[in-house]
């Protein structure tokens, strides 16, 4: 249902925000920050939106050291996501 409000409403960042939640409440943390980040890039300002997206990447973050093989994958992945996020490495 909310994948067809996007293709509706591709430029909501209501919708957007809706699916980053539920994305993010069924564990698909970096699917959840992407969706804040473009809900973000729609509405610069929402503060409550970059808390929300800043929540996803750290959750991101927590689980992927968790399966990562080795450090040299894991500051591969942490460098990716910290493009979109000012974080230190």
């Amino acid at each position: 249902m909310i994948h067809f409000l996007l293709q509706t409403f591709i430029f909501s960042p209501q919708a957007l925000h809706r699916r980053g939640t539920a994305r993010k409440q069924l564990g698909s943390t970096l699917g959840a920050a992407q969706d804040f980040e473009n809900a973000l890039r729609l509405e610069p300002g929402n503060t409550s939106l970059a808390k929300e997206r800043d929540a996803a990447v750290v959750a991101h973050l927590a689980v992927a050291q968790l399966q990562m093989p080795s450090k040299r994958v894991r500051v591969a992945v942490e460098a990716k996501v910290c493009q979109h996020v000012m974080c230190d490495v």
